[in-house]
């Protein structure tokens, strides 16, 4: 992880009640989204899930994996909706059965492990991000998201400042990257991408597309949105790309409803991390994008 890398916040409570806002909202993004350079590919599947390419050993541990027995991310995907006036209702939903895209996610800080890195173990705190973030976004796609090593809370807690070792930091980005590299040769098949992280997911998101995707056409080719809540993605002022991406612009809205892919962020401050002069911190937001 180079030294532009953005430090990662472990606030996880604002993008619990975005939730179901930014799922629906998302699902109309990509719905609108034209599938016609993608119309010679096609998923290789199989019943219960996707057949892979190659040798069936696997490097990663996969949190959530179209197949993958008590997969978190095809939990029940009933949710409650609350509207402005404090109203409620039950809103329920289901797992898309031959979605076009997939969703590679990235969870925040969760890891309670006591080291500064974590292990690669499925524990409760991974699946219940799964559950909270990611499952919803199963109705529009097929879902993957590698355990990693990430920075642990008791590792930030040494780091006030959150000045953070740049070997610690390598070792969450590595594993990310690893299961984003198994990912592609193994189960992509040139399928549509929606990359989403939170907090530090966020954080090594930014890294990821920066190092893979930003100047490969290809991937960028198949990256419909990057959706990176609490992290600190920087353009150009007055510009939508330029600072901490060259070809990823921020999403914009379109007339007639509906947001132009591809980057879309709720930032907190901006870190001032990336060398980039006349620059600030993007935002973009699909809230209302169907109106």
């Amino acid at each position: 992880m180079n030294q532009s890398t953005p430090r990662r916040r472990s606030g996880r409570g604002v993008f619990a009640k975005l939730l179901v806002t930014l799922a629906v909202s998302i699902a109309l993004a990509l719905t609108a989204v034209s599938v016609a350079a993608d119309a010679g590919a096609t998923a290789s599947t199989a019943i219960g899930g996707v057949t892979p390419r190659g040798s069936t050993a696997s490097s990663t541990v996969w949190l959530c994996r179209p197949g993958l027995a008590n997969d978190p991310c095809t939990s029940s995907l009933t949710a409650t909706a609350v509207t402005a006036s404090g109203t409620t209702s039950v809103v329920k939903a289901s797992v898309a059965p031959n979605p076009h895209f997939d969703c590679f996610y990235v969870y925040p800080t969760v890891s309670r492990e006591l080291t500064t890195n974590a292990d690669l173990r499925v524990q409760k705190t991974e699946i219940a991000a799964a559950v909270t973030q990611a499952s919803r976004f199963s109705q529009v796609c097929r879902d993957y998201a590698p355990i990693y090593q990430q920075v642990t809370d008791a590792g930030l807690a040494q780091y006030p400042n959150l000045d953070v070792p740049a070997s610690y930091d390598d070792t969450a980005y590595n594993s990310v990257l690893a299961g984003f590299k198994e990912y592609l040769s193994r189960y992509n098949d040139g399928r549509p991408i929606v990359l989403i992280g939170h907090s530090q997911g966020a954080a090594v998101l930014i890294t990821l597309l920066q190092h893979m995707v930003d100047n490969n056409a290809s991937l960028r080719n198949r990256l419909v949105l990057a959706v990176i809540l609490g992290g600190d993605v920087e353009v150009r002022t007055g510009a939508l790309d330029g600072g901490s991406f060259s070809h990823i612009p921020v999403c914009t809205p379109v007339r007639g409803g509906g947001m132009r892919p591809r980057l879309l962020e709720f930032s907190g401050s901006a870190s001032g991390r990336f060398p980039v002069r006349a620059a600030g911190p993007g935002c973009s937001t699909p809230v209302g994008a169907d109106r």
